[in-house]
């Protein structure tokens, strides 16, 4: 701040008599430095919270597109503003205001961009025969470039088209959403894709060795073990 002092007397030009001088102060105020806020997304309507850092030993003053104070969801600390229902994309404007001048910044343009939540993915089931490696493979819904993997507990796992999961044990689910990279939204509407451990089957029951005198026709008999249906011959 800059400080100047200037005198003021009553003056009566025609005896030409001046009065005592009486003390004035003019005082330069500093203007205070824009907050830093940032923008903020939403996937799809909905309540948005802004943050903003203020110039040192000021508040933050909250104004609408039209430059109206706002005052109804400011926080007590004045750093934070929790709107209304957004159902589109909307500016709001902060400044920084020091309270023992009543100087204020210049204004930061904060902006909500409503994000469009992308589509539910497609993913097949898949499944394999005995323990091993298993291969997800999904594509991505409308409004979304990726996929995000969870367990059935919905712990995140692995972010890909393709989850490639080793030395699986046992049949187990796992759930896919459509992700958009740019935006960080991801679906609303999950696909569950189901990995089938099937059980190797058990070695068939044949009729032993079989012989014939000369050429001819031969009939072999095999019984197909535990967890299969038919026995499938090789020669």
């Amino acid at each position: 701040n800059t400080t100047t002092f200037y005198y003021v007397a009553s003056y009566n030009s025609n005896t030409q008599c001046m009065g005592a001088r009486q003390e004035v102060v003019a005082t330069i105020n500093s203007i205070p430095a824009a907050p830093v806020a940032e923008n903020t997304t939403l996937c799809g309507p909905g309540v948005a919270t802004l943050t903003a850092v203020p110039a040192v030993n000021c508040t933050c003053q909250w104004f609408n597109a039209n430059n109206a104070e706002i005052i109804n969801g400011v926080s007590a600390d004045s750093k934070t503003l929790t709107t209304g229902n957004l159902s589109s994309n909307t500016i709001f404007y902060v400044r920084s205001t020091d309270p023992v001048t009543a100087c204020s910044s210049d204004n930061t343009t904060v902006q909500v961009i409503i994000a469009t939540v992308p589509g539910v993915p497609s993913a097949p089931n898949v499944s394999r025969c005995g323990a091993g490696t298993i291969t997800l493979t999904a594509t991505p819904g409308s409004n979304a470039d990726n996929c995000h993997w969870y367990n059935a507990n919905s712990e995140f796992l692995f972010e890909g088209a393709s989850y490639t999961i080793d030395n699986l044990e046992e049949t187990t689910s796992f759930i896919c959403k459509s992700y958009n990279s740019t935006t960080g939204c991801e679906s609303n509407y999950t696909r569950t894709v189901t990995a089938t451990i099937n059980p190797i089957p058990d070695m068939p029951t044949v009729n032993g060795n079989t012989q014939i005198c000369g050429s001819g026709d031969i009939q072999m008999t095999g019984v197909p073990g535990a967890n299969a249906t038919v026995c499938r011959w090789i020669n």
